[in-house]
């Protein structure tokens, strides 16, 4: 019985650690990278850019939705600083345009393969 508590445990453990490192996306880790040239020969990139492209590709949903929040309330300069990061909203509207992405961006290991669309 012992024994099967801690594989349980263990197994509790080991679903979240897991769900946090996501399989790379053809090849291309959630951090991306960049383009190699002469002057950075491993497509190297800084810090706040590999959280940064930890922000575009992340795929698990935030843990609350405010329906409240409108486009209006979002779209206003000065409310900038009152969202975080982790913070979701729900918003019904219609999609005026898309634009393709840049090919090549750091998000996506800048390959010309893979490139995203904006809406």
């Amino acid at each position: 019985m012992k024994r099967i508590l801690i594989l349980v445990f263990l197994l509790i453990l080991a679903v979240p650690i897991y769900a946090q490192k996501p399989a790379p996306f053809k090849g291309c880790k959630q951090e991306g990278s960049g383009k190699r040239t002469k002057k950075n020969a491993t497509g190297t990139l800084s810090k706040s850019k590999q959280e940064l492209n930890l922000l575009k590709n992340r795929d698990v949903d935030p843990a609350t939705i405010d329906d409240s929040i409108t486009l209006a309330t979002i779209m206003k300069p000065a409310n900038d600083s009152k969202f975080t990061n982790e913070e979701g909203v729900s918003i019904i509207g219609y999609v005026a345009q898309v634009k393709a992405g840049e090919p090549q961006e750091t998000c996506n290991c800048a390959r010309k393969d893979i490139a995203d669309k904006y809406m």
